[in-house]
């Protein structure tokens, strides 16, 4: 499977909300069926300096491009700069198959230069 991992973007936001909805992942994050698109978008719009997310992105064989999973890392302020938050999900046709693993390590890799 090729797969690559970037930052996120606001033109995610259609996909990345349609897998939060997916059964096998909204029962794991914080997400409700009524989720829109338009809500993600403007999350990623209004991203903060200490709010980082990245898209996984499968290269299907026709050429195009599917998101097929995201993850977050939200770094706190002032003396909460030690602490962070993490949020992961996979699309669950994807799941096991090592996306996780690669958006982890995007995760980590940011904290541990940050």
């Amino acid at each position: 499977m090729d797969f690559y991992i970037r930052p996120s973007r606001p033109e995610d936001a259609a996909e990345v909300a349609a897998i939060r909805v997916m059964p096998g992942v909204m029962e794991n994050i914080f997400s409700i069926p009524s989720e829109q698109a338009a809500q993600m978008k403007e999350y990623y719009r209004n991203l903060g300096p200490n709010q980082h997310e990245f898209t996984a992105v499968l290269r299907k064989e026709d050429g195009q491009e599917q998101v097929i999973g995201a993850a977050g890392l939200s770094v706190g302020n002032g003396r909460g700069r030690h602490c962070s938050e993490i949020g992961m999900m996979v699309h669950p046709q994807y799941q096991n198959q090592k996306v996780g693993r690669a958006l982890m390590e995007a995760l980590l890799d940011l904290a541990a230069t940050g």
